[in-house]
């Protein structure tokens, strides 16, 4: 039973009739009618709030499904596959080549100092220190070494004179060689006679030169 047919049930109980129930039945069909309107919109409006939410909550959960499968996931660090180390080839050393070797190489029985200081003559002199020299330079000293006068010897007084080679003028001031050239040469005569002294047993007679 509807809410009005209540009320008109009680108002005839009550001993209301004819216009003045009547009456009292207009208005509450209207009070009833203006309660649904308003209960329509009210409902209405809870409506497009309850679609409005729905939405809402949809779109939220379609871009958590999307960040779940394009976003990576996040490893730990201590956990995480670290990238292999860069290994870095070591240098190696060129190894010399028999283009780098110096074609005007110290002798074995040159001193290191008078070495340099005869290549020093030499690029003053701008002679050059080819393969081709070097061959003459040991040539000219096999020729003028002797016992008095060893390589190393020649080498010494020729760097001291500022020669950036070997030349047979190098041994013009020896002392030793000076003295065998001008040592003077005995007479045949006076060999003779010393000899025949010595061999009778009497002194050798001296003439006082």
């Amino acid at each position: 039973m509807s809410v009005l047919a209540v009320a008109v049930k009680h108002l005839v109980a009550l001993g209301m009739s004819g216009d003045a129930l009547a009456a009292a039945i207009a208005e509450m069909q209207a009070a009833e009618d203006t309660r649904s309107t308003g209960a329509k919109r009210q409902q209405r409006y809870r409506d497009r709030l309850a679609a409005r939410d729905a939405e809402r909550n949809e779109a939220s959960q379609s871009v958590t499904r999307d960040d779940s499968v394009t976003r990576p996931p996040v490893l730990d660090k201590e956990t995480s596959p670290r990238p292999p180390k860069e290994i870095k080839p070591t240098p190696r050393t060129p190894r010399a080549t028999p283009r780098d070797a110096d074609p005007f190489p110290k002798p074995e029985w040159a001193d290191a100092q008078v070495w340099a200081d005869f290549l020093a003559n030499r690029k003053r002199k701008r002679l050059a220190n080819t393969a081709t020299a070097h061959a003459a330079f040991l040539a000219d000293v096999a020729r003028h070494a002797d016992d008095n006068w060893p390589p190393g010897r020649l080498l010494t007084a020729a760097t001291a004179k500022g020669h950036g080679a070997i030349y047979a003028s190098i041994k013009d001031n020896d002392h030793a060689s000076v003295q065998h050239r001008h040592r003077p040469a005995p007479r045949t005569g006076d060999g003779f006679i010393n000899a025949l002294h010595h061999m009778s047993g009497d002194a050798p007679a001296h003439d006082g030169r």
